[in-house]
């Protein structure tokens, strides 16, 4: 997805679940995510990211496990 082009999280968010899946993201949009209360799951799938931001998996509130991510997590900032 272009830089220019923005995703509309709250449009993304269904029972709990925000779904990027399928969205061309190459970068995650952490900040927009963080903002977002009362969701527990997070669909990062069939996108375009080859890593994470570091620290995200951590900080994260989402339930991600090593088990469902195939990404490596990048020191870079």
């Amino acid at each position: 997805m272009p830089p220019s082009q923005k995703i509309n999280l709250k449009d993304k968010i269904d029972d709990g679940e925000i779904d990027l899946s399928m969205c061309d993201l190459q970068d995650v949009p952490v900040k927009d995510i963080a903002n977002i209360k009362n969701v527990f799951s997070l669909d990062l799938s069939n996108n375009h990211l080859i890593t994470l931001p570091f620290g995200f998996i951590e900080q994260s509130p989402y339930n991600i496990t090593e088990k469902f991510l195939h990404l490596k997590v990048s020191n870079e900032a």
